[in-house]
């Protein structure tokens, strides 16, 4: 059975890691968290914002077309008289007619607007940060879901540990009644084996209430019902990661912290950009066309006009405070990248440290399970043979049991620190 198997290509460049095999449960597990875990939710949200803000700068710099129309029923007309030639009838003008229609139609096209152009890149800059920090958010979660995992399949073999104990237990005290039943036991011995008894149910049922909490955490984490499925235990993955400075390396190009970070950066330094911009006019062209029925002096009912239109901000005082501004905020933002890189830098290191203290825990916790099954074996041996007393025997089966559970939890956590160093790189354990 290979239920968890992690695979790093020989072929791979160095400093490269290849993406895990992940068993698949896990794997169903991740995928359901994607679609229901209310952080990444959120994440995807505020990135659809983005998405509108930068349309809407986008939109600043495209055509406007404009109409309107209106009726208005006055209670005379507006007219005048025009004498005409000698002979000819008197032309009659209408200036406002006693039931007067208007409509207008308009365009508008920037021509040039460079506070415009910064503040869409800006946008853009914005959406990208964005979609970096839901990536960031996406990986965090799945992290979280990858230990809560693992801790199901630690308890479940802690449970499987603390049954074999009361199993033990109540054989124990079974054959201690019968040796006290014909004079080779006393009733200490019994009491004491049932006192052992009593232990392996509390520390079963304490295992049972873990297991419980733990399907409980992984099933909010990932939207979906609690099941008593068993999973597959835990292989303990033998792959070796490059060296730290490569995995570092590897993080600060592909971390979406740090890649949020950057594109922060970058929209901070187009905001400064937008700021300057304010000195700089603005152009654009105009164009409109009209219609009424009270053609006035104009005698048409339909003109157009065109024109081309600058402005120019002269409040050089609030521009100055914008590019102050905009000048803090992007050396703000340059700091939290490099105070990003620090803690990403920290993050494998940490991460590192932790799978290789783990590895090591794993042996000494195998050595001693291996160790506590040998000597359980020889106090009941020897308490079969009369030579050990109860106390001793007991120790020796309280001993098993700890081991076994240390070393289902051992096993988890290997697993759990391995994922922890990917994602430390990746951000995302699964895409």
């Amino acid at each position: 059975m290979m239920p968890f198997l992690f695979l790093l290509a020989a072929s791979a460049p160095t400093g490269q890691t290849t993406a895990p095999v992940l068993p698949t449960q896990l794997a169903a597990y991740l995928s359901a968290a994607d679609r229901a875990a209310k952080a990444p939710e959120i994440a995807r949200a505020q990135v659809e914002q983005q998405v509108g803000q930068q349309q809407q700068a986008a939109a600043a710099l495209l055509p406007t077309l404009s109409a309107n129309a209106s009726y208005t029923r006055n209670q005379y007309p507006t007219e005048a008289h025009i004498p005409a030639e000698t002979g000819a009838a008197p032309e009659t003008i209408t200036i406002m007619a006693q039931n007067q229609r208007n409509a207008q139609a308009s365009v508008n096209v920037p021509l040039f607007d460079l506070h415009s152009y910064a503040h869409l890149s800006a946008s853009r800059h914005g959406t990208a940060a964005a979609r970096e920090g839901a990536r960031a958010v996406r990986g965090q979660t799945q992290l979280q879901v990858a230990q809560a995992y693992y801790q199901v399949v630690a308890a479940q073999g802690i449970l499987a540990a603390a049954d074999r104990a009361v199993n033990t237990a109540r054989s124990n005290e079974s054959m201690v009644k019968t040796k006290v039943e014909v004079g080779t036991q006393n009733q200490l011995s019994l009491e004491r084996a049932r006192v052992d008894t009593a232990r392996a149910l509390q520390g079963e049922a304490a295992a049972q209430r873990s297991l419980a909490l733990a399907r409980r955490t992984l099933a909010t984490l990932t939207g979906t019902p609690e099941t008593t499925v068993p999973l597959p235990e835990a292989e303990t993955p033998e792959d070796a990661f490059p060296a730290e400075g490569e995995l570092v390396d590897e993080a600060l190009r592909e971390r979406g912290e740090v890649m949020q970070a950057k594109e922060t950066l970058a929209q901070a330094q187009a905001n400064v950009r937008q700021a300057a911009a304010a000195y700089v006019p603005t152009l654009a062209a105009t164009a409109s066309i009209d219609y009424s029925n009270s053609t006035g002096f104009l005698g048409q009912d339909t003109s157009w006009s065109a024109g081309v239109t600058a402005k120019w901000n002269l409040d050089f005082l609030g521009t100055h405070g914008s590019r102050h501004t905009a000048n803090a905020a992007s050396l703000e933002a340059h700091e939290r990248l490099l105070q990003t890189q620090d803690q990403v830098r920290d993050g494998v290191h940490s991460a590192l440290l932790d799978l290789n203290t783990q590895r090591t825990l794993l042996e000494q916790t195998q050595a001693e399970a291996a160790s506590a099954v040998e000597a359980l074996k020889l106090a009941q041996a020897r308490f079969d043979e009369g030579t050990a007393t109860a106390l001793e025997l007991s120790q020796a089966q309280s001993d098993r049991f700890q081991a076994e559970a240390n070393l289902s939890q051992a096993r988890a956590n290997v697993a759990s620190a391995w994922l922890a160093v990917y994602q430390a790189v990746h951000s995302l354990i699964q895409e």
